[in-house]
């Protein structure tokens, strides 16, 4: 099994023995007597509120582009000297580029072209793993007072936002892959007004307005998490 694989197992066996943690707290405050339930339902009502604050937290870093320190770990990008070169190289995909520049950006892109895509992908695992501890502590909670508070604590809108930044990851790779599409292209020798290579900007430009969609969506749901 690899690293991956073993991380994304640790993290649902945490999830897991954690609600069923929670679960044993939950039948042990039904039999306690008032005083002490209403301790537990306001235990619990704190934790959601720092889940809550966590997932706003990891939602922020996502919109603006920067690693959560667990991702940080995991995620590295390339030295600032190479990334800068491969920026500059990548902006003059337009200007004919030699061919020694072309294969210079190719071998730049196997350490710097992902690494945002990465990065963010592995935020959105990680936003998805903490929503769904969020969902149980809710659910809990709800259990222990006999109300539903899925309203209160806009579950709705942090499903919406995931989806919405799930899609914009999507985005994200595709790019990558469309920009790698192209450099193939003309290390093949086509030339930068070629059918084939116009026909992937246009796929890049269909992919950039979807995106800024997205943005405004998620921008929007965020507002109104923010202020709930």
């Amino acid at each position: 099994m690899d690293k991956s694989k073993r991380n994304s197992v640790f993290s649902c066996k945490v999830v897991l023995l954690i609600v069923v943690a929670l679960t044993g707290v939950y039948f042990s405050a039904n039999h306690q007597t008032d005083g002490k339930h209403e301790e537990m339902v306001q235990q619990m009502s704190d934790r959601t509120d720092d889940q809550s604050e966590l997932l706003l937290s990891i939602a922020n870093s996502i919109s603006r582009n920067t690693p959560i320190d667990e991702v940080s770990d995991i995620v590295k990008d390339c030295s600032v000297t190479n990334r800068n070169r491969f920026e500059g190289l990548l902006d003059s995909l337009d200007d004919n580029l030699s061919r020694e520049e072309l294969l210079e950006l190719d071998t730049l892109f196997i350490g710097c072209g992902s690494y945002f895509a990465d990065q963010r992908s592995l935020s959105i695992y990680v936003f998805d793993r903490e929503l769904a501890l969020y969902e149980v502590y809710v659910g809990l909670l709800s259990e222990m007072t006999g109300e539903s508070n899925t309203g209160q604590y806009a579950l709705s809108d942090w499903t919406a936002l995931l989806a919405a930044e799930k899609t914009q990851a999507e985005h994200f790779s595709t790019l990558v892959d469309l920009q790698e599409d192209i450099i193939d292209r003309l290390l093949e020798g086509k030339a930068s007004d070629s059918e084939e290579i116009v026909t992937i900007l246009q796929e890049v430009s269909q992919v950039k307005e979807s995106m800024l969609v997205g943005n405004i969506q998620a921008s929007d749901i965020r507002a109104r998490l923010t202020s709930s």
